[in-house]
């Protein structure tokens, strides 16, 4: 140590600070990595939980919801399934249910859900579909606060020329349309401990039930 002193006293003083911060910050401890959403969103406060599940769809590609502020702006675009999905599925080549708990951050605000964006290889080639006619499914995000609104899950009904007028359609091309039901649900057993998993940090009697309606 005396050696150490002797020598900073003979540097000049912008060495020595140089020095000294060298010396500091070999006792510095790396700062914790910060826990990331399934679409890449770092954990933080104001976040919205959501289960999208898609079933019906052939050769699925990918699979993501629309939002948009309530009182205007930019469209959202949240990431429901895609082939690098870690959600589940079963064989890529039957129709079977797609899906993952997603996480996004969302300032405070009204919102709601209004359309979706699926591309499928099952028309002879892929595809990018979304609805003829917008829907809603709405809520809300409270400054500070993490959210979780359940399971939408949306049911593909395949071609056909006559669909009930309950059932939203996208338009394959000039001669097919595809009906699609809108379904949501409670599934808070299954993602609460997939939450609790992914993101130890959350306190889950802080997170807000406000399922979709």
């Amino acid at each position: 140590m005396k050696i150490r002193r002797r020598l900073l006293s003979l540097l000049p003083v912008s060495a020595t600070a140089f020095f000294i911060a060298l010396s500091l910050s070999s006792c510095v401890t790396t700062a914790p990595v910060i826990n990331q959403s399934s679409n890449g969103v770092a954990l933080d406060k104001d976040m919205v939980f959501i289960r999208i599940s898609v079933e019906g769809l052939k050769y699925l590609n990918s699979f993501s919801l629309l939002a948009r502020p309530v009182k205007g702006g930019e469209p959202i675009k949240i990431q429901g399934w895609s082939m690098s999905s870690t959600g589940y599925w079963s064989t890529y080549y039957d129709e079977v249910e797609k899906g993952e708990l997603v996480a996004t951050s969302l300032p405070a605000g009204e919102y709601e859900i209004y359309s979706f964006v699926a591309t499928a290889s099952a028309w002879g080639g892929p595809r990018t579909v979304s609805p003829e006619k917008s829907f809603s499914f709405p809520f809300r995000v409270e400054s500070g606060e993490s959210i979780y609104l359940g399971n939408l899950s949306f049911r593909f009904k395949g071609d056909s020329g006559v669909l009930p007028s309950s059932m939203g359609t996208v338009k394959v091309d000039d001669q097919r349309k595809i009906g699609f039901d809108r379904m949501t649900g409670d599934t808070r057993l299954r993602d609460f401990k997939e939450i609790e998993t992914r993101f130890p940090s959350l306190q889950l009697d802080r997170l807000k039930v406000r399922l979709l309606k």
